[in-house]
């Protein structure tokens, strides 16, 4: 404080002056700060909400998709065939069948 005291005049005015100036700058950037952050939060927010949405009803579509495809080939008389344990397949009868069941699903794939 007594180095205050003994400037001159105009020490003093630059001084109180930049004082002044300083703490509503401060307060207004801060201010200014808060909105933005909270601003950017809440549309962050909703970003991920809807980017979750979209992908929520991309998994059920896709899911959708799969179990009619699988339920489709469950209901296969080849696919019984092949299960029965009493029917003896060659390694080329298996490999027809798995190529076959693989074609039908890209192309139920491709359909749906």
């Amino acid at each position: 404080m007594k180095r205050f005291k003994d400037r001159d005049l105009t020490s003093k005015i630059t001084f109180i002056i930049t004082c002044i100036l300083i703490l509503p700058t401060t307060i207004i950037g801060a201010f200014y700060y808060y909105i933005n952050y909270n601003s950017l939060l809440e549309e962050a927010d909703h970003s991920l909400q809807k980017e979750f949405a979209s992908i929520s009803s991309n998994m059920e579509d896709n899911l959708d998709k799969a179990e009619n495809v699988m339920s489709e080939i469950a209901y296969s008389q080849e696919l019984l065939y092949f299960l029965d344990e009493q029917n003896h397949l060659s390694e080329r009868e298996i490999k027809i069948f798995l190529d076959d069941i693989q074609t039908k699903l890209m192309l139920k794939m491709k359909m749906i």
